[in-house]
């Protein structure tokens, strides 16, 4: 064979190989995650984990790309994942794409590190078959309540049973008007006489988001009050101290009136105060009330409708979770002939946050 034809048919196999790479090339699905990039906060359970994305055509031809989402955490062995396709021209770029999952209601407590991943598949990634062409991760972390009290029973471990009285009070806190039944905390106001009752977190907490399942009854002359409060048991008797403690206050009036009043105390300074008129009966079934203390603003809530929102002038203590059912001196109508009332808490619960998504 001369050597001009040898050179002839190296030439034309080249060629071949080349034509097949490029059929091969211009056959097959080619992508890059050209940005993808999670939320930047602590999320708690039960909200939506956010990453935003965009994906390019890197091929020859256009192609129908499968997304797959997902979050992990491989210590509790909890995945959760969302799929979908989209379809994009060769050398193009999608749009911004929000990928979200929306997170169970994890009952743990501790600070949970996921890991947020996207990948991208030539097929649907439910085929055992799929093949994928590129990821990539980022990690995201979850937090979920440091503290969920149901009430099963009192916890001794976390509340003190209230046993005092203070200066506006017309009567005292008894322990023995605390219950719980069929797990429901009852603070118990006896027949005919001005008591109450009272419980008090024995630690005290941080920034964060704090809530009460609260069903306050028809009982003229009294209140039922969720609130935090700064850790200091003699300035309780405020004939004792000219310092007031720093405090968050959702005092339900329960008259029937739906009045609320939302108090905020800081450097020793009542600084802030909104009268409220609840949009539902307090005394007709259980409603949630909720405090969202941060660094830079307080958020009063009922039923998740924002009631008052202060920022400025604001504690920066850690303070007590506290409630209680009692008779104020300041109250117009107090009978001291009234039945038995009792006001009944569900379940409270503290959520940690350091800033105010």
């Amino acid at each position: 064979m001369s050597k001009i034809k040898l050179i002839s048919i190296l030439i034309i196999v080249v060629v071949l190989l080349l034509i097949g790479q490029e059929a091969v090339v211009w056959s097959r699905p080619l992508a890059a995650i050209t940005y993808f990039e999670p939320e930047k906060k602590i999320f708690i359970p039960g909200e939506e984990i956010t990453s935003l994305l965009k994906i390019k055509n890197t091929g020859k031809r256009k192609w129908t790309f499968w997304i797959k989402y997902q979050i992990d955490n491989q210590k509790n062995n909890l995945h959760y994942s969302s799929i979908h396709s989209i379809e994009i021209e060769p050398g193009e770029e999608s749009p911004l794409i929000k990928e979200k999952i929306k997170l169970p209601e994890l009952n743990m407590f501790e600070e949970l590190l996921f890991d947020a991943k996207v990948s991208i598949y030539k097929e649907d990634p439910n085929q055992i078959s799929a093949k994928k062409i590129t990821d990539s991760a980022a990690s995201v972390k979850i937090s979920v309540p440091l503290y969920d009290e149901q009430f099963n029973n009192f916890n001794e471990e976390y509340w003190y049973k209230n046993d005092y009285t203070f200066l506006s009070n017309r009567g005292y806190f008894f322990p023995k008007n605390i219950y719980i039944e069929n797990s429901i905390l009852r603070l118990h106001s006896p027949a005919n006489n001005y008591e109450g009752a009272g419980i008090e977190s024995k630690s005290a907490y941080g920034y964060g988001s704090y809530s009460a399942s609260i069903k306050c009854p028809r009982a003229t002359g009294m209140l039922c009050a969720f609130f935090l409060y700064q850790p200091n048991i003699e300035a309780l008797d405020y004939s004792r101290t000219t310092q007031r403690p720093d405090e968050l206050d959702i005092e339900i009036f329960a008259d029937g009136s739906r009045r609320v009043e939302i108090v905020l105390y800081s450097g020793g300074q009542k600084n802030h105060f909104t009268p409220v008129t609840l949009p539902f009966d307090p005394a007709n079934s259980f409603h949630e009330y909720q405090i969202d203390y941060y660094q830079n603003e307080v958020r009063f809530l009922a039923d998740k409708k924002v009631l008052a929102i202060y920022n400025n002038l604001l504690p920066s203590s850690p303070l007590k979770v506290m409630s209680n059912f009692w008779w104020p001196w300041w109250m117009p109508s107090a009978p001291k002939n009234h039945p038995d009332y009792y006001m009944e808490v569900d379940w409270i619960k503290y959520t940690p946050k350091t800033v105010n998504f």
